[in-house]
């Protein structure tokens, strides 16, 4: 019924093309088992699933496609994830989700700054990096996987299989996800974390009762009228003022009033419903941080990708 229902919401497109393609079967030994403490699966597992993916990037660079979703079976994704994403306009990118590994563990994100799974790093403090992603940001990450966004131009530069030889093949440091973050990384494409999606892990069975209720509470998360002061809020901010950054987007997000705004841009975005769009004038103060930019008038494109509410409806 699910796997219909997501069919369905494909369908309401405009243009949808049904690919058949011969996905290759589990093979003997690749076994996957999702109880109730945790997972456990096989080196197998993940070659298995390494080349079920690289068959996936091989298809859409052969037809031509612009971008590749890869999104697993045990995730529910709200309807504006897909997006989302898009509008990070990054080369990698991942929506965040976060998991009880073990039961006695808090909630944990899917995506990482050190392998194999390390918060520490990158001049970041493990509190700092799950703040952030906490309030909804777009983070530049070195390991993610399971809802995957990848632009075809970089498809000459990162596989998912053969899996990256001579990496440990114990604990954490298996699978095809933490394969192709190295490749990636080695290639020097940006891989970007985006916190703003609303998803649910189905991770283990318990958690099959929840499905009807998430299945209704991932898109009323998202807030269709214009934002109040506390609401989480999505922006994008492009000048054009200056030649030279006319196109370059910067997205702002987090809790209305306590992102640093200007005030005129602060004030625009509590008019705006989402998806809409604005030019605004900010004067820079005398006393601002970039010498050149003191007394200064700018005009500003304001856009409202989204608005969630403070608190569930």
């Amino acid at each position: 019924d699910y796997y219909k229902e997501s069919r369905d919401v494909l369908f309401g497109h405009e243009q949808v093309e049904v690919v058949s393609t011969d996905i290759k079967k589990r093979p003997t030994g690749a076994e996957y088992v999702a109880a109730e403490e945790t997972h456990h699966w096989q080196l197998a597992t993940f070659e298995w699933l390494g080349s079920l993916r690289q068959q996936f990037l091989g298809t859409a660079k052969e037809r031509g496609y612009d971008r590749v979703f890869l999104v697993d079976s045990d995730l529910l994704i709200d309807p504006l994830c897909l997006q989302s994403l898009i509008t990070c306009d990054k080369s990698i990118v991942s929506a965040v989700f976060w998991t009880q590994w073990q039961p006695e563990m808090p909630p944990m994100p899917q995506v990482w700054l050190k392998h194999p799974y390390g918060f520490n790093a990158r001049g970041w403090q493990e509190h700092e990096f799950l703040q952030e992603l906490s309030n909804g940001a777009l983070v530049r990450v070195y390991g993610l996987g399971a809802c995957t966004l990848i632009k075809s131009d970089v498809l000459d530069k990162v596989q998912y299989h053969p899996l990256l030889p001579g990496l440990p093949t114990g604990g954490m440091w298996q699978g095809e996800d933490r394969s192709f973050c190295i490749r990636a990384e080695r290639a020097h494409v940006e891989m970007y974390a985006d916190a703003w999606p609303n998803v649910f892990h189905c991770y283990r069975p318990s958690d099959e009762a929840q499905i009807d209720r998430m299945l209704d509470v991932l898109p009323a998360l998202n807030k269709s009228k214009k934002p109040e002061l506390g609401d989480f809020v999505s922006v994008a901010l492009e000048s054009t003022s200056e030649a030279q950054l006319v196109g370059h987007v910067e997205h702002a997000r987090g809790k209305l009033g306590k992102i640093p705004f200007m005030e005129e841009i602060e004030n625009k975005v509590l008019e705006l419903e989402p998806g809409d769009e604005a030019l605004v004038k900010v004067k820079y103060p005398h006393w601002h941080d970039i010498v050149e930019y003191r007394g200064v008038s700018k005009v500003i494109r304001v856009r409202l990708l989204g608005a969630k509410y403070a608190k569930r409806p």
